[in-house]
């Protein structure tokens, strides 16, 4: 099917489709499966995305501005350079599983509930972000900023290599696992022997 002879997608299946650099702006997309799918540059902008599901497909240096993205689900994706902060915060849910999210902006979002779990969440932006309850259990944070967050309930279980100052961000009643939690201290510079 050429994804450019219509406007509006329901219940359809993607596979291996090479939809680089294209043109999604104004398209709607509801029940849709996109799998094994280069999506990388695509234009994304006013398009919207419902009780969609992405598996296994390169999402970076998307373009996202204005996108709505409702109950959309992130399977062993690849997200490179994407500025989710763009997108329409009207009823954003968004979930993560097994991806790859390097050099991705989600900052002054609501992603409250949010669960991005078993990622490789890598020199990512979080500020000023809506984090409650989010579910990050299992993920890496190399180089990845938290600043002035609302980390209250949150899930570091088991999670690596995050670099959190409680004194920047709220973390009330969030989960986290030892030895890792240790770096909760790193802001308060003290010794630990």
């Amino acid at each position: 099917m050429n994804i450019l002879s219509g406007n509006y997608f329901e219940d359809e299946s993607f596979r291996k489709e090479n939809f680089c650099s294209l043109i999604f702006s104004g398209k709607e997309f509801s029940g849709c499966e996109f799998r094994n799918c280069d999506l990388s540059e695509a234009d994304f902008t006013r398009a919207i995305f419902e009780d969609c599901l992405f598996i296994d497909c390169n999402m970076s240096l998307i373009k996202l501005a204005n996108t709505n993205l409702r109950t959309v689900e992130f399977k062993k994706c690849k997200l490179v350079g994407s500025n989710f902060s763009q997108v329409d915060p009207f009823c954003l849910d968004i979930k993560f599983s097994k991806c790859r999210i390097q050099t991705c902006n989600f900052s002054d979002l609501d992603l409250n509930t949010c669960a991005m779990t078993n990622c490789e969440i890598l020199e990512s932006d979080f500020m000023q972000t809506k984090l409650s309850e989010a579910n990050f259990k299992g993920s890496r944070f190399t180089g990845t900023t938290f600043l002035d967050c609302n980390l209250t309930r949150a899930n570091f279980e088991d999670a690596e290599d995050y670099l959190i100052n409680p004194l920047r961000n709220r973390i009330e009643k969030a989960v986290f696992s030892l030895p890792e939690a240790i770096s909760l201290l790193k802001a308060f510079d003290i010794i630990i022997k």
